[in-house]
């Protein structure tokens, strides 16, 4: 049972989605904020958990990833809404995605050091756009996530070139 667990924390984060989403284009900003705090913790935890109670599972890990991905998604695009930022740093986002999950399938493990940090640095961009509405820190804010993708996008492009190369291609593992 507790290697539900897990799940149950992922699925969580999942249906906060739509919900941070409302709470930002309703100005709701202090919920917000809560909302993208769980998400964090929740991810943090439920990897922890996942690895503490035996049950990692390459499903897990995509249903970790997709959900961190719509999170993300679902607070960029109600800042889209917003006006705060452009609607091209949701396209890159899911350009980024689109490459990890592409390139994911290259190896058995779909841990990718890079992309958790970078994850990591999009919630706290959500965190940070709802602390401080002041035109230059989105401005700084947007650098940084655009910076931020730009770095995992090459990442990602030199696993991928390099997992390809390595003698018997991408079937190694």
């Amino acid at each position: 049972m507790l290697s539900l667990l897990p799940h149950f924390l992922t699925g969580l984060r999942l249906a906060s989605a739509p919900l941070l989403w409302w709470l930002i284009v309703d100005f709701r900003f202090g919920l917000a904020l809560i909302c993208v705090g769980f998400a964090m913790v929740s991810d943090v935890l439920d990897g922890w958990l996942a690895r503490r109670f035996g049950s990692p599972s390459r499903l897990g890990a995509y249903f970790d990833t997709v959900t961190d991905f719509l999170v993300i998604m679902a607070g960029y695009w109600a800042f889209v809404h917003l006006g705060v930022y452009p609607a091209w740093l949701v396209g890159l986002i899911a350009l980024a995605f689109l490459v990890f999950l592409l390139s994911s399938r290259l190896t058995q493990a779909i841990y990718d050091p890079v992309g958790r940090h970078i994850g990591a640095v999009l919630f706290l961009a959500i965190a940070a756009t709802l602390l401080f509405q002041d035109l230059m820190i989105q401005g700084v804010i947007l650098a940084i996530a655009a910076m931020s993708l730009a770095v995992t996008l090459v990442s990602r492009m030199v696993f991928a070139t390099l997992a390809i190369m390595r003698p018997g291609g991408a079937s190694d593992d």
